[in-house]
């Protein structure tokens, strides 16, 4: 079974959390998996950035116009809900 070491990847290098574990020998190249417990936050910039490519998509959307400009929303409900009879009652 594989044993799991605390330590934080700085570039092309791990640094122990808790010192280096006296098992590892010291210049044998030892396979590892390595998980990445946090994942890198977005700076403002980009949030900014992307921000304003949603705003840009969001009005191409708008100038679709791919509903009609005159439904009547009661008319609408009407048209699309499919009442089933009730038990014991006659239309």
């Amino acid at each position: 079974m594989p044993t799991t070491y605390r330590a934080t990847l700085r570039g092309n290098q791990l640094e122990w959390s808790d010192g280096r574990p006296q098992t590892l020998p010291e210049e044998q190249p030892i396979p590892v998996q390595v998980t990445i417990l946090q994942e890198k936050l977005s700076t403002p910039a980009s949030n900014s950035d992307s921000g304003q490519r949603m705003a840009n998509a969001l009005e191409k959307i708008a100038q679709l116009s791919t509903f009609p400009q005159e439904v009547d929303p009661l008319a609408w409900e009407r048209e699309q809900r499919q009442d089933r009879p009730l038990p014991d009652r006659e239309a």
